[in-house]
């Protein structure tokens, strides 16, 4: 139960369904023992597990995830887990990646301004030239 840390209600659907099949199989659960709690079929909680229902319906799913939490897990707070550590890790690495192509625009824009400033200054310089010409 340890990488049990995210409130399961904030999960993606596909998320919530792994969490299931997961608590399920920690704890052993067959269908009969979830279903006999609910008012949901064993046949449906077993086509579940069994994954035989490609899109369970969203409410069966949190019904028997407020089971496991409250009678499984006995806790008054909803299920978390680290499902999104991977996801975290990916976005971390996404995040490195955009700061240092950030920096590199940085760099580009800063040397086309230096560039761009020591054009303006010559033209600077030559427009005061032929001022000082022409006076």
């Amino acid at each position: 139960m340890s990488d049990l840390y995210v409130d399961w209600k904030g999960l993606k659907f596909e998320n919530k369904i792994n969490l299931v099949l997961r608590l399920i199989k920690k704890h052993k659960l067959t269908a009969y023992e979830i279903a006999k709690n609910l008012d949901i079929t064993t046949m449906t909680v077993t086509n579940i597990i069994n994954g035989s229902v490609k899109k369970p319906r969203e409410r069966n799913i949190d019904s028997i995830l407020n089971f496991l939490y409250q009678n499984i897990l006995n806790k008054d707070q909803p299920i978390t887990t680290n499902i999104y550590k991977n996801e975290i890790a990916n976005l971390k690495d996404t995040i490195k990646e955009l700061k240092e192509d950030l920096l590199r625009e940085n760099f580009k824009l800063f040397s086309m301004v230096m560039k761009n400033r020591d054009k303006l200054n010559e033209l600077s310089k030559n427009f005061e030239d032929k001022k000082k010409k022409l006076n």
